[in-house]
């Protein structure tokens, strides 16, 4: 079935806009925290570039954070740095005050309490979701904390052949040490050096896709594994069709009750419980899987590293189709290779895009899913949850200027322009705009825009705002907008927000009054406060979050998504195998080692968010796995640029991981069931 063009429009412009903004690089040093709860410490190297480029040793800053249970204290060194000199580096906390030295040297200084952070120290390790590429490379040596006890000390682990090229190897961690009362000192020693590139395990890329360094089974060693695998899938799923209890629009296909049917999905409340019910009145708990999509597929930079695969797509070759060019829209010129369209092509021939196609359709029904999630195309016979952007409507600082009315006129004409062809869709479950961080305002957001000239639209509605509601109606004073208090800029920057999500749900439901409206797809702890999970909710029909983590029992999350206004539309969630780092994948934050082990907390995340009565449905981030040489931006020597995990269902050889998609597909189907019964006690 033909795709439409909304998917990749939505697409180049969600690239073009994230390949805006700076990248983060990140090296751990010392860490026992967790940061959303305001426990433990930290101590970092922190930097960032612009899309494409390097981080520099002359931008590079050492941060130290230290926490009291409500909130962090920082500390920030930078030193001029020099190459290939052995640091010696104490964050010492103490009395109600840290206190960090550079070589003996006092650095910086806090005053605040300390509140610990149970768990293992790690260090030397960098972040996979803050590894954008540096000049320097940093080779930490010791880590070590003193207090009244002694002296305990964490062995640094070695990179693991080729897999460390990757990342891999062993994270750094002090399991021995646990806070005890008293004063302590987390000592570190490490070197910086010019990055250089290791080319002795070259080629590490297979014609597959696949690690070279490593085999395993259901690894493919010829293009006859590859078909061979069509029959072996439906082999596997036989019958699976036939035992799906949804009807086409996920609903089920005999239930309890009924609503009433509008052609679009709704919102109904049963025994307590909030439902979405289809467009024939049937309910649901929403089941989604994100970035469905033939045939954009996982694509790879090449340029400036050819030497590590052992085999690249040509043009003018039946290959053709697997290169790219510049997909984020930053690196003009730089090609791309998809491993998973190559392996498409040699599994299904000239018919590649139809029979690519027709399986993921399949799968998402006969794995049990209701429909589509995130980045996934928006095909017209299947449940999809599009995401809508402003794409070319200019920012006055990380946003449009939505009190200018020829700016909210702008938006109005691009929204309407991705929402018209859709306006009667069945299948469109609801409308979303941009995602995650992106859409949270932040407290140097608001003061920068304090900054603009005095007839910038945004900068007059703040400073009104800080007449009306600060001085007092005084407007002599608002020459001093620019020396207001932290807790005043809070204020302006909540009469913000508010304001902007207000202007974007109007602009939307003006547009489509008919389709539910899921909101930014917010990220608990990610944001400025905890205040933008009311400032979003009240601006939504569901509130859509992201939310990754082993389980759903945090208590914070648990009492926001009890005591939230709307209903809660899980979008991205995952629990991507590492194979304990051997393979080239990343670790992300709730990453486990093996598919088996990611199927079973699917079936318990599965019956929790189900069994919970504000929760109406979650999707599963994602269909296939990153390319372990990184999806990207970048270009050059090094093995990994940009995300590289294994958060799919199939792997890059679209093969599906069966220890993972059996039990994802008896948790799918058992989820009505789950909430059926949570609701009624029996």
């Amino acid at each position: 079935m033909k795709s439409n063009s909304l998917a990749l429009a939505i697409f180049l412009v969600t690239t073009i806009a994230a390949a805006s903004t700076a990248a983060p690089s990140r090296f751990t040093l010392a860490s026992q925290d967790d940061w959303g709860a305001n426990r433990g410490f930290y101590l970092n190297f922190e930097n960032e570039t612009s899309a494409g480029g390097k981080s520099t040793l002359s931008s590079l800053k050492l941060v130290a954070g230290v926490a009291d249970g409500k909130n962090w204290q920082y500390l920030f060194a930078t030193p001029a740095w020099t190459m290939d000199h052995l640091y010696s580096v104490d964050l010492k906390v103490a009395g109600g005050k840290s206190t960090l030295t550079i070589d003996g040297v006092p650095a910086g200084d806090a005053t605040g309490g300390f509140e610990p952070q149970p768990g293992a120290v790690t260090g030397d390790n960098i972040p996979e979701w803050a590894n954008a590429p540096t000049e320097y490379s940093v080779n930490q040596t010791v880590l070590s904390i003193r207090d009244a006890r002694g002296e305990s000390k964490a062995i640094m682990p070695h990179p693991l052949g080729a897999a460390g090229l990757f990342g891999g190897g062993t994270v750094a961690t002090l399991s021995t040490w646990h806070y005890a009362g008293g004063p302590f000192t987390v000592h570190v020693e490490f070197r910086l050096a010019p990055v250089t590139v290791d080319t002795t395990y070259n080629p590490l890329v297979d014609k597959y896709g696949q690690p070279t360094f490593i085999d395993y089974a259901g690894k493919v060693k010829a293009d006859a594994d590859l078909t061979s695998a069509i029959a072996h899938e439906r082999k596997h799923a036989a019958g699976w069709a036939a035992s799906i209890p949804f009807d086409k629009y996920g609903g089920a296909s005999h239930p309890t009750w009924h609503d009433k049917a509008t052609g679009f999905y709704h919102l109904a409340e049963h025994n307590g419980f909030s439902w979405l019910i289809d467009p024939v009145g049937a309910p649901l708990y929403y089941t989604g899987v994100c970035t469905v999509s033939i045939p954009s597929g996982e694509q790879t930079p090449i340029a400036g590293r050819e030497s590590m695969f052992a085999w690249l797509p040509k043009e003018g070759t039946e290959f053709a189709a697997a290169l790219g060019e510049n997909p984020w829209g930053s690196d003009p010129g730089i090609k791309y290779a998809s491993f998973v369209n190559a392996n498409l092509i040699r599994k299904y021939g000239a018919e590649w895009r139809d029979a690519g196609t027709a399986a993921e359709k399949r799968r998402v029904r006969e794995w049990g899913f209701s429909g589509f999630g995130k980045w996934s195309a928006n095909w017209d016979d299947v449940p999809s949850i599009p995401v809508l952007y402003s794409g070319g409507v200019p920012s006055l600082v990380r946003h449009p200027d939505f009190f200018d009315l020829a700016v909210v006129a702008k938006i109005k004409d691009v929204l309407t322009s991705q929402i018209t062809p859709h306006l009667n869709s069945p299948v469109v479950v609801g409308w979303s705009y941009g995602n995650e961080y992106d859409e949270v305002f932040t407290t140097d957001e608001i003061k920068q825009i304090l900054q603009k000239p005095a007839d910038t639209p945004s900068r007059k509605a703040l400073v009104d705002y800080a007449v009306r509601e600060i001085y007092a109606g005084d407007a002599s004073k608002t020459g001093q907008v620019s020396t207001l208090s932290d807790t005043d800029i809070e204020k302006l920057r909540q009469f913000y927000a508010d304001k902007y999500y207000g202007v974007i749900h109007d602009t939307i439901k003006a547009i489509d009054p008919n389709h539910l409206f899921l909101g930014w797809w917010l990220v608990p702890f990610w944001w400025q406060n905890e205040n933008d999970w009311k400032l979003q909710a009240a601006h939504v029909d569901v509130l859509g979050i992201d939310h990754y983590a082993r389980t759903f029992d945090d208590p914070k999350v648990l009492d926001w998504v009890k005591h939230s206004a709307k209903p809660i539309l899980i979008g991205e969630y995952s629990f991507p195998p590492d194979y304990d780092r051997a393979r080239g994948f990343g670790t992300y934050q709730s990453s486990v080692s093996t598919p088996e082990e990611a199927g079973k907390l699917y079936g318990k995340w599965m019956d929790a968010t189900a069994s919970n009565p504000n929760v109406i449905g979650v999707c599963w981030f994602e269909m296939r796995d990153e390319g372990i040489a990184g999806r990207g931006p970048g270009q050059g020597p090094n093995p990994v640029y940009g995300e590289h995990f294994a958060f799919g269902l199939v792997d890059v050889t679209d093969t599906p991981k069966w220890p993972l998609v059996d039990q994802v597909r008896a948790a799918n189907l058992r989820a009505d069931q789950v909430r059926e019964k949570a609701s009624t006690g029996r």
